[in-house]
């Protein structure tokens, strides 16, 4: 075992450690009142995000420990290609551990990790798109925008809601 091996296999354990921490460790509370759902994705999504996060760190163990390398600079190339791999599936596990939309009797929030928390009063929104395309709901306010993805768990609610808080002129796709 070189002292390479060591260090690709240490980064592979910090990788792996630190997509399970995404996933399990708790997520940030919301102060809102009349809270009717939270939209989260689901678990059949969150798991398959998971396994697909957790691929590329483990099999940058096996072969770090199975293969045998003639030099060290081939093992530097593969060690740093699959760390970069295990990046990608990562940011997916992001997305879906992290993504909420919080539906209250006065307004929607939405979390991401990617942007600031953002959050619409019912009646200040201007209009509700769908896109077929990208399978999302998106509600305009001025300049912002909520996205709210037909994948998350609960979005019946979410149209169930939009229809009796938002006027009929301004629901748009909203069916």
């Amino acid at each position: 075992m070189t002292t390479l091996q060591f260090v690709f296999t240490a980064l592979a354990a910090i990788m792996i450690g630190s997509w399970f921490s995404v996933d399990f460790v708790g997520r940030a509370k919301i102060d809102a009142k009349g809270i009717i759902a939270e939209l989260r994705y689901g678990r059949v999504l969150r798991i398959t995000a998971m396994c697909f996060a957790l691929t590329p760190p483990t099999l940058l163990c096996v072969l770090i420990w199975r293969l045998q390398w003639r030099d060290e600079r081939m093992l530097m190339i593969a060690g740093s290609s699959m760390l970069c791999l295990g990046l990608v599936p990562g940011l997916l596990l992001i997305e879906v551990a992290r993504v909420r939309v919080i539906l209250t009797e006065t307004s929607v929030i939405r979390i991401s990790p990617w942007r600031a928390t953002v959050t619409f009063a019912w009646n200040d929104i201007e209009r509700v798109r769908y896109s077929a395309l990208n399978r999302l709901y998106e509600l305009r306010a001025g300049d912002r925008a909520i996205r709210v993805s037909r994948l998350l768990d609960g979005v019946h609610k979410f149209v169930e809601s939009a229809k009796a808080k938002i006027p009929l002129e301004r629901q748009g796709d909203l069916v």
